[in-house]
């Protein structure tokens, strides 16, 4: 759960599915609500995750998709470093 730290309002989710630490690897998954969009929210979590996956976790990949016509989430991806 993602969280405003000033007021506890909740901005929304991030997740990793799917972990398979033989592999090592997860999916990632995140929502945000429309009202907390394109104010850099989604993209400072999600390389908080993805740092926290690879340094604690040792998950070597984090797999992410996206939906179609949804071409703000892949801007966030690759700012986040996804490729």
């Amino acid at each position: 759960m993602m969280r405003d730290h000033s007021n506890d309002e909740v901005l929304g989710c991030i997740r990793l599915n799917s972990i398979d630490k033989r592999a090592p690897i997860a999916e990632i998954g995140y929502e945000l609500g429309s009202q907390h969009w394109n104010k850099g929210f989604m993209t400072k979590a999600l390389i908080a995750v993805t740092e926290h996956s690879h340094h604690q976790m040792s998950l070597y990949r984090l797999e992410a998709w996206t939906v179609t016509g949804n071409p703000a989430s892949n801007r966030v991806l690759e700012k986040a470093g996804f490729s």
